[in-house]
């Protein structure tokens, strides 16, 4: 008789990070604030020294806004993450 595989209490996926990308200098910076909306511009232009913000540009929660004012910020479909 086999054992009994306990299935584990947290299950885990894998995250796609393909798209995200690095902006290496002020003229990637540039172009990439020009490709965002008049609203998303406005947004990141008001932001003070020191904070944040992830906006989802493609996929399913796009439009979604979270603002990143804290050292650390944890992301994931856990309910205990600041964003899930």
């Amino acid at each position: 008789m086999a054992d009994k595989v306990t299935p584990p209490n947290d299950l885990t996926s894998t995250l796609n990070l393909r798209q995200l990308r690095s902006i290496p200098g002020s003229i990637a910076s540039d172009e990439l604030y020009k490709s965002l909306s008049n609203e998303q511009q406005s947004i990141v232009s008001a932001l003070k020294d020191g904070v944040g913000i992830l906006l989802v540009l493609k996929g399913a929660g796009i439009g979604g806004r979270y603002l990143l004012d804290s050292v650390e910020t944890k992301i994931g479909r856990d309910l205990n993450n600041e964003i899930c």
